[in-house]
């Protein structure tokens, strides 16, 4: 999936891996995307079943991550602080 999660009008990159491990990769001017600037993720929690939505909750023109987890009735909210 991508979205713009630090709110610098260019189109980031969310990647699921296997071992459970939540990678954003920003996005560059050139429509590339630089893997030396990246920020990752690891929770035990991304082990469950869970669905996403993405939005900018807090109208700071930054994309939110919204983990819906129907099998606990949870949800978990990543705002976006990156810059």
């Amino acid at each position: 999936m991508n979205s713009d999660f630090n709110g610098d009008d260019i189109n980031d990159l969310i990647v699921m891996s296997d071992d459970d491990e939540l990678t954003i990769i920003l996005g560059d001017e050139k429509d590339y995307f630089d893997y030396d600037h990246s920020i990752e993720f690891e929770s035990d929690i991304l082990k469950k079943h869970f669905r996403t939505k993405f939005e900018d909750l807090n109208s700071d023109k930054k994309t939110d991550l919204i983990m819906i987890f129907p099998e606990d009735r949870q949800i978990m909210l990543l705002e976006s602080d990156i810059e």
